[in-house]
């Protein structure tokens, strides 16, 4: 932190957004897409096209989930880029 911001972090005024709610869901959903990508690619692997087109699609499904997440606490925040 510099003289600018206060000599503290968060800089005052900013209320930081509390990890252990939508930051750490966000998280598992991230995990968890990497499991049902490689899930699906070990189907793949061995041949199983049902078993790697259903890893593929719960992997759409978490990133969907995560990028709405994402725009919701984006959007919701009590800061910007610029602060």
């Amino acid at each position: 932190p510099t003289v600018e911001l206060g000599c503290a972090w968060p800089p005052a005024g900013i209320e930081p957004i509390y990890p252990f709610e939508l930051p750490l869901l966000n998280t598992i959903l991230l995990l968890s897409s990497g499991a049902s990508v490689t899930w699906s690619h070990h189907a793949l692997i061995a041949g199983d096209r049902k078993g790697s087109i259903l890893g593929l699609v719960v992997t759409l499904i978490f990133a969907v989930i995560f990028t709405g997440i994402q725009a919701y606490e984006y959007y919701n925040a009590g800061f910007t880029i610029s602060d």
